[in-house]
Formats: C-alpha cells, sequence, structure tokens
C-alpha cells in the first residue's frame, strides 16, 4: 500500500494578517510609504512597484516584514520619480504567487507633464507647428547651426494652443527650435529641423 502525502500550503492568503496603512510622507529627498504591522502568522513583504510602458507592474523595492512583527512600523522608500509615475505598494507573501493587498495606488509626484511638440509642415512656404498642451509664459526661438538667433517670440497662453510660424524664404539651413518656459525657467523641449 502506497500513502500520497499531500500538504495544502495556506499560507499564501493575507488571511491572519493585520495591518495598518499610515500612508506616504516625504522624508528628505525620499517618498515612503509607511505600514504597521499588528499582527502576522507568516513572513510577508512591503513591494514598491511601478508601471512600465507596456502597462505592467515592475518590482522596484522590496522590504521583508518579519514574522513576529507585531506592532512594528515598516516602510519603504524611493528617490523623487518623474511626474507621472504610477506607483503601488503592496503587503504580500514571500512567493510572488502569493494573495496581495494594495496599500496605494496612484501617482504620487503628480500627473504627467505634456510637453510641447515642434513640426515642420512643407509646402511652398514652409510652416513650424509648434502645439503647447499646457497654460503659461513662454519664448520660442530659433538659432541657426552656428548658434545665432534668429527669432525670439515671447507667448503668454492661456488654454491649450498650437502656434504656427510661416518661415520666409530667405531662411534656409539647419535650425534648432526651442520652447522655453518661464514659468518653470527652463527649456521644456526642443527640435533640431532642416528648412
Amino acid at each position: 500500500m502506497v500513502w500520497l502525502w499531500v500538504s495544502l500550503f495556506l499560507s499564501d492568503t493575507l488571511v491572519g494578517v493585520q495591518y495598518q496603512w499610515l500612508g506616504l510622507r516625504d522624508v528628505g529627498d525620499e517618498l515612503c510609504g509607511e505600514v504597521q504591522i499588528l499582527a502576522t502568522d507568516r513572513p510577508l513583504l512591503l513591494v514598491w512597484q511601478e508601471a512600465t510602458s507596456e502597462g505592467r507592474w515592475a518590482e522596484v523595492k522590496r522590504v521583508q516584514v518579519d514574522r513576529w512583527a507585531k506592532g512594528k512600523k515598516y516602510s519603504i522608500c524611493r528617490k523623487g520619480g518623474a511626474s507621472g509615475t504610477k506607483v503601488r505598494v503592496i503587503l504580500r507573501g514571500i512567493t510572488s504567487q502569493s494573495s496581495q493587498v494594495v496599500l496605494y495606488e496612484g501617482t504620487p509626484w503628480g500627473a504627467p507633464i505634456l510637453l510641447p511638440d515642434i513640426s515642420l509642415e512643407r509646402g511652398d512656404t514652409p510652416i513650424i507647428r509648434i502645439s503647447i498642451p499646457s497654460p503659461g509664459a513662454y519664448v520660442l526661438r530659433a538659432f541657426n547651426r552656428f548658434g545665432e538667433e534668429i527669432f525670439t517670440i515671447p507667448v503668454e497662453l492661456h488654454a491649450p494652443q498650437e502656434l504656427k510660424y510661416a518661415v520666409p524664404s530667405s531662411l534656409q539651413g539647419s535650425f534648432l527650435i526651442q520652447v522655453y518656459s518661464i514659468n518653470s525657467q527652463r527649456v521644456v523641449v526642443e527640435k533640431p529641423l532642416r528648412i
């Protein structure tokens, strides 16, 4: 007679775990998620995930939570990320197939920044198109290949707008077109164009 021993491993659920999510906090130049473990019957992982461009979650950092962590606080920290980065902080069992609890999901560093777009429309008269999706004060600049300024146009926008600049026939060659944000005091986009 052969006995078949089957063991059912039930620690993949978060039953038996009591916790309190304490939230996200700025700590110096880092953003930290903090959780207090009130009771647990197994070791756990506190995991920081960020969304990839394919829409999947990638693990960035993990902190192991001790099985005997009753009343202990655990933090997981990350240096500042880019605006629009989707973040998720989860609490789960040790194995990657374990059940999990999502403690936080959002964009802690703000909504994505929409950058202006620069393009060239060819035709009898070439037209430089600059689409600016965010209101604000900007300076549009063009430089020739020697670094000489060709034009500077200040604009104040109260809504998203597309600007068009008809290039005079006397301007030909390679140029660098820039959109400078007065509000953030930096060049937000630049693009080389051949006219």
